[in-house]
């Protein structure tokens, strides 16, 4: 009935403290748990791990390890834990975490100071109640939070396990914005890995081709100057061909031409 829960007209009366079960509250829990008394305790003190005696976290889990017979260690509890909690679905389904989640960010109170409060009680800063600051009061009617000695406290490991620095970061009020640069950062990012990944095949393959070109251009070099060499061989062997002919025809005219003693006349005695 009251439209801003943050102030009222009236006294509507005086806040009653509800707490936590104790371990020694809990142990009622242990017979419905119908496993042996020794395994059944053991079993108990894992979901206290986990709930730290949150009525209803406590009652679920041990709800889900009663009707599952294999379940007999904390390894279970566990993995019953996890798919209960922690999964993605879990996040999106289970009524109390949505009650959380919903008190924290869809309140009248101003969410980017909420959330900072809840950080500084997660990394276990001293924060001390005050009843008279809104913000304590909307992040208390939340559920995420306990006393201890006056002083806030996360209540449990399922809570500060689902509602962790990345859940923080990710509901400020300027998360949408911060999302959008990060990811046009990594597309900055993909887009000049993929551009420096094409130079390099670019540059290796301009460089085999200009190597090809190169051995290439060494081949016709080296063609060209083995013709070279050839017809340089071709021509000596012609001139020496040539000049053999020339000899041979010097020394066919000489057997040719007639001595001088034919050439004299003849004297009688």
């Amino acid at each position: 009935m009251i439209r801003d829960s943050r102030t009222t007209p009236f006294n509507l009366g005086q806040r009653v403290e509800l707490t936590d079960f104790t371990r020694d509250e809990a142990v009622v829990f242990a017979q419905g748990l119908r496993r042996k008394p020794e395994i059944a305790s053991s079993l108990l003190d894992r979901i206290f791990y986990w709930t730290n005696g949150h009525p209803y976290l406590t009652q679920q889990l041990c709800k889900e390890i009663a009707s599952d017979a294999e379940i007999n260690d904390r390894s279970g509890v566990d993995r019953k834990c996890n798919e209960l909690f922690f999964s993605v679905r879990a996040k999106e389904r289970e009524s109390n975490l949505i009650f959380v989640q919903d008190q924290l960010l869809r309140g009248e109170t101003d969410r980017a100071g909420l959330l900072d409060l809840y950080s500084k009680v997660r990394r276990g800063r001293r924060v001390l109640d005050d009843e008279t600051k809104p913000l304590m009061t909307s992040m208390r009617l939340s559920g995420i939070t306990r006393l201890d000695r006056n002083r806030l406290r996360i209540r449990n490991r399922i809570y500060e396990r689902v509602f962790d620095l990345a859940w923080i970061k990710t509901n400020l009020p300027d998360a949408e914005a911060r999302r959008q640069r990060e990811a046009y950062r990594r597309g900055l990012i993909r887009a000049a890995t993929l551009a420096l990944v094409i130079v390099s095949i670019m540059a290796a393959l301009l460089g085999y081709a200009f190597s090809q070109r190169n051995r290439a251009s060494q081949i016709n070099r080296n063609l060209e100057n083995a013709l070279q060499d050839v017809k340089k061989e071709k021509s000596r062997a012609e001139d020496e061909r040539n000049h053999a002919l020339e000899q041979e025809n010097i020394a066919e005219a000489k057997r040719k031409r007639p001595s001088e003693k034919e050439l004299l006349p003849t004297t009688r005695s």
